[in-house]
């Protein structure tokens, strides 16, 4: 599977502050919009038929430490990802089939006859399209950027 993970060092010292409940909807908020955020960029990046693959999900605790934003789907759409570590940047040498519907509708798209772009990946591979990585880099303080609105959340709480 390839996902990202956001984690929020601060819980410990914020649930031994505030008591488990108050920093739990902290918490909660922050990793929210975080992900939230990591997850609207990576949909905008995403290949089109990837789009509705990319998920989101907040620890499930009372306190939570992580939110993750994932890919699903199987091996297919993990190569079209690519590694989320960099390294490479495209696919190894293969041989798709002409047959194939994406390969179909590219060569189309760009003119180019399918047996021509078939020669091209056998010999090239094909560039990754690191949407998760790229929606990660975009929203580096998306974490620090959520924890005002947690503080106000914390306070509503807090005052009611």
């Amino acid at each position: 599977m390839t996902k990202i993970d956001v984690e929020w060092r601060g819980v410990p010292e914020l649930r031994r502050k505030l008591g488990p409940e108050l920093a739990g909807v902290g918490a909660r908020a922050v990793l929210d919009r975080a992900s939230e955020k990591i997850e609207t960029a990576a949909r905008s990046l995403a290949p089109a038929r990837m789009k509705s693959m990319v998920r989101r999900e907040v620890d499930r605790g009372v306190v939570p430490r992580t939110a993750s934003v994932r890919l699903e789907g199987g091996k297919r759409e993990r190569a079209i990802h690519g590694p989320m570590s960099g390294g490479r940047e495209r696919t190894r040498p293969h041989r798709p089939p002409l047959s194939s519907p994406e390969l179909m509708a590219w060569a189309r798209e760009h003119g180019i006859p399918p047996s021509a772009v078939a020669a091209s990946v056998a010999k090239r591979g094909t560039p990754y399209k690191p949407f998760l990585r790229q929606a990660l880099e975009r929203n580096q303080g998306a974490l620090q950027a959520a924890v005002p609105e947690a503080e106000r959340a914390m306070e509503r709480r807090f005052n009611a």
